[in-house]
């Protein structure tokens, strides 16, 4: 099982894509509010409001110290590299159902949604912004994860 929250979604997607090429791949991805970062994914506003928002939480969380900087860019530069293709393990993904941005934003209405890459992704909401679907309201995501891995078939121990 992989499980990967906004841009780590990206990762876990293309690791699950890299194991299977393998022939190891996992049982499941769990894609947490993870947004496409090309063809059509998280718009210019949306990624501003959101780079906002991870700012002001730095006082809280110590996020941007010189290390933590220059790691974001290199990340950053990955991220677009990461593919989408179809992959054959399920994936649930998860979305945030209240928006993170400030009423006053410039953005589109539906833009801050996290949307399935793929048809066949399995979409459950979440009672949570962005930010909280991993924080105040991890409950509910937990929730939603046990019941998918509930789904899974057991993956063979190998020998």
């Amino acid at each position: 099982m992989l499980f990967g929250y906004s841009s780590g979604g990206l990762i876990a997607y293309a690791t699950a894509a890299r194991l299977e090429a393998m022939g190891a791949g996992p049982a499941g991805v769990v894609l947490v509010d993870s947004y496409q970062v090309s063809g059509g994914g998280v718009s210019a506003q949306v990624f501003q409001e959101m780079a906002v928002t991870l700012v002001e939480q730095d006082a809280e969380f110590g996020l941007f110290g010189s290390t933590g900087l220059s790691a974001m860019t290199r990340y950053f530069d990955l991220l677009p590299q990461c593919p989408l293709d179809p992959i054959s393990a399920p994936v649930l993904f998860l979305g945030a159902d209240r928006s993170f941005l400030p009423e006053e934003s410039a953005a589109a209405e539906e833009e801050w949604r996290a949307r399935p890459w793929r048809p066949e992704h399995t979409y459950r909401p979440v009672p949570a912004t962005h930010f909280t679907v991993i924080e105040d309201d991890a409950e509910a995501t937990a929730a939603l994860v046990e019941e998918f891995l509930g789904t899974l078939a057991p993956v063979p121990a190998r020998t």
